[in-house]
């Protein structure tokens, strides 16, 4: 069904937070549900969070609540970090090593055959992967949707098992095979990839001896009591947010993604347990979800962005660790878009406060101008939460303006000492002139 409309936003707050508005004050509220109408989203759901605690929890729309769930499209590859970084606290893996040694695959480029691609490269983006032949047929292959009503025929791959997908990527005889999906030399660059995340998925059955889900849910949903967080199933009780895409000034409907999953469904305030987590050197409340230097690990820079010292990097952003983008101006977290979704998840290490922002509707399928679309409005409501919590630190303006007067006086200073050296030089030399 096609519709557009000015959508009714209803605001609707969690019983969560008994302490709103602390944060965020009205006329911000007032904002987003402005923004929120003008851009025609759907629905959305927003939390912020300071320190230890989710201080406010809204969310404004038709048909949404704040225990609804969103697909929080690319924000899992923090949840595959945190896995991975646990097996490796666990002894089950090193992150430095070739992640063939682990699997039952040949994971190498085709043009660098002897070049061992690492765990953590694959983490940080730097295995030259980028994506393999069909692998958006194969995420795809559960929703049921066909664009303009073109029926395209699913190829063979996308009806394989992981464990079958991946043979068939990596193997030179497999039928998803092609060696122009690999770039660079390993570990010499960045390139985004989400194929080399489903690598990490089977990695972690692998070592853990557990489905992917399962291991998610043992030791990351549940202890940090994410209870409103899941892979999709058929469970008559679960409320999802319908997903929708962008085209044109319409929302389409979007089937709910059915069928054997490994995408998770979340709502912003368990993402925002999350984030309490990783802001506090991997504690929620009495669980270690993992240590400090695995939480470091995450934020370092493994991938830097483009700048005087790596002039040649691909990387988009400040930085990018493990499965932790470094945003400008100490911001750090992950994005996520996929079909009908679009999220964000974000904090401030300077002041430890941080916010998430899901909504149901993305603009991917029919182009790059309606991704736009959607994402001008996203961006436009991050911003005014980014300027609430973490407003602009004029202490950086005035460091700027203490280091620039420093480095002023000494280019001053070093210019007299070079004009005394010349001028005495110069004065010596006119004395033996006139002395001869």
């Amino acid at each position: 069904m096609i519709f557009y409309c000015p959508i009714s936003i209803i605001a609707q707050t969690s019983e969560v937070n008994s302490i709103q508005n602390e944060l965020i004050p009205p006329e911000v509220e007032s904002e987003i549900q402005f923004l929120a109408e003008k851009g025609n989203l759907p629905s959305v759901q927003t939390v912020v969070v300071s320190k230890d605690q989710i201080k406010w929890s809204k969310s404004f729309g038709n048909n949404t609540g704040t225990d609804y769930k969103y697909m929080i499209g690319s924000i899992q590859k923090v949840f595959n970090a945190i896995a991975i970084l646990q097996l490796n606290e666990k002894g089950l893996l090193i992150i430095d090593n070739d992640i063939s040694s682990y699997l039952p695959l040949n994971i190498r480029h085709p043009k660098f055959p002897d070049t061992p691609v690492t765990i953590g490269m694959i983490l940080s983006h730097r295995s030259g992967l980028e994506a393999f032949k069909y692998q958006v047929e194969w995420d795809s292959r559960y929703m049921n949707f066909k664009k303009d009503s073109n029926v395209v025929p699913l190829p063979d791959a996308a009806f394989l098992s992981l464990e079958e997908f991946l043979k068939a990527s990596l193997d030179s005889t497999g039928i998803n095979y092609d060696p122009s999906v690999w770039h660079f030399r390993p570990g010499t660059n960045y390139l985004y990839s989400v194929s080399a995340q489903y690598i990490l998925c089977y990695l972690i059955e692998k070592l853990s001896g557990q489905t992917y889900s399962e291991y998610l849910h043992k030791n990351i949903f549940e202890p940090l009591e994410m209870n409103n967080t899941l892979f999709y199933k058929n469970d008559s009780t679960a409320q999802f947010a319908f997903p929708k895409t962008r085209k044109g000034i319409e929302n389409i409907d979007l089937p709910i993604w059915v069928g054997e999953r490994d995408l998770i469904y979340s709502t912003a305030e368990d993402l925002g347990k999350l984030m309490i987590a990783v802001m506090n050197n991997g504690r929620y409340k009495n669980y270690q979800l993992l240590s400090p230097e695995s939480i470091e690990l995450m934020q370092k820079k493994h991938s830097p962005g483009k700048n005087l010292f790596h002039l040649r990097s691909n990387c988009p952003f400040t930085g990018y660790g493990y499965g932790i983008i470094q945003y400008s101006n100490n911001w750090f977290g992950h994005g996520g878009s996929t079909f009908g979704y679009q999220s964000l998840w974000s904090f401030n290490k300077s002041n430890n406060k941080g916010y998430v922002i899901l909504t149901n509707v993305n603009g991917l399928i029919y182009g790059q101008e309606n991704f736009n679309s959607v994402w001008a409005t996203v961006s436009s409501i991050e911003k005014s939460l980014q300027s609430e919590i973490a407003p602009f630190d004029f202490r950086i303006l005035y460091l700027f303006i203490y280091v620039s007067g420093i480095i002023f006086i000494i280019i001053v200073r070093a210019k007299r000492r070079i004009r005394k050296k010349h001028n005495a030089k110069h004065g010596h030399a006119s004395a033996r002139k006139q002395a001869l």
